[in-house]
């Protein structure tokens, strides 16, 4: 169950005070795992009726299944706020600490013998678009076609590497055992040394859950493969071509994505190599 958080804090807040948005994000937990032990029990009926094998041959373990909460819609509900977008920026802190902190207390509080709780920065592929969508149609503040599934804008120029992994470091992460991959989304292939060097700038930060982006190409024409973003194909010659890069946690050809993700991934940008491993050595 995903909470989506534009929405919440545009309801919530009146005067600028984050206290409501804990308040009301607190309430709201409380209703997602009402839902979240409803589709539990359901699962557990299922398993009485034999509908679930992979539980009985014990690739699933009930009692270790995480039921999660998932969040989107958090950089969007910073925006609404007028706070600033940056890993230094005070403000940006303890809004990340009104939003997730309630979630993560309230989790660890209803946890017992079978039940477990977790927060997750959900991918949300599809819901990512419909919750922009729908917050629009509602007159809400809404940026973009596409919500955000990082603590950063993937589309600003301005956010290098570094930026994107103190993002994902430990100020902004600590509420989140269930998941808030950094997509890093690179033009080309670093080196084994440049790559090494942005691991210790994780390790540093606090960012414990990262992936390196660098789109694939695809000839249409004569089916050539390039782990390289090219321009034109080797083989052939051909320019048509499509390019495959992960929509959100798996690998996928752009012209497949949805519509609107497709447009979101026009703006992504992907750091030149030099830049990205710019300054890594401090």
């Amino acid at each position: 169950m995903t909470i989506n958080v534009n929405r919440l804090v545009q309801n919530a807040v009146w005067d600028n005070s984050l206290q409501d948005v804990r308040d009301d994000m607190t309430q709201m937990v409380e209703k997602v795992h009402k839902y979240l032990l409803a589709f539990n029990a359901i699962l557990k009926e299922r398993q009485a009726a034999g509908l679930l094998p992979v539980y009985d041959a014990g690739f699933v373990s009930p009692e270790k299944q995480y039921l999660t909460v998932g969040v989107n819609g958090f950089l969007e509900g910073a925006e609404a706020l007028g706070i600033e977008i940056d890993a230094d920026s005070p403000q940006y802190i303890a809004y990340a600490e009104a939003v997730l902190q309630p979630i993560y207390e309230a989790n660890r509080k209803a946890r017992k013998d079978g039940i477990l709780f977790n927060t997750e920065l959900v991918p949300a592929e599809s819901l990512g678009v419909k919750n922009a969508a729908w917050d629009k149609a509602d007159k809400l503040f809404v940026l973009r076609d596409c919500y955000n599934s990082y603590f950063f804008r993937v589309e600003d120029p301005k956010v290098n590497v570094l930026d994107k992994l103190k993002l994902h470091g430990r100020a902004f992460t600590k509420y989140l055992d269930g998941g808030s991959a950094c997509h890093i989304n690179l033009d080309e292939h670093l080196t084994n040394e440049q790559y090494a060097l942005l691991l210790k700038a994780a390790i540093r930060t606090g960012c414990n859950y990262l992936t390196f982006n660098i789109p694939n190409t695809l000839c249409k024409k004569c089916g050539y493969i390039s782990k390289h973003r090219l321009d034109e194909c080797p083989k052939c010659h051909s320019r048509s071509l499509d390019y495959a890069t992960r929509v959100i946690g798996y690998l996928k050809l752009v012209s497949r994505f949805a519509e609107a993700r497709q447009e979101e991934e026009h703006q992504r940008y992907y750091a030149k190599g030099l830049e990205a491993s710019h300054g890594q050595g401090d």
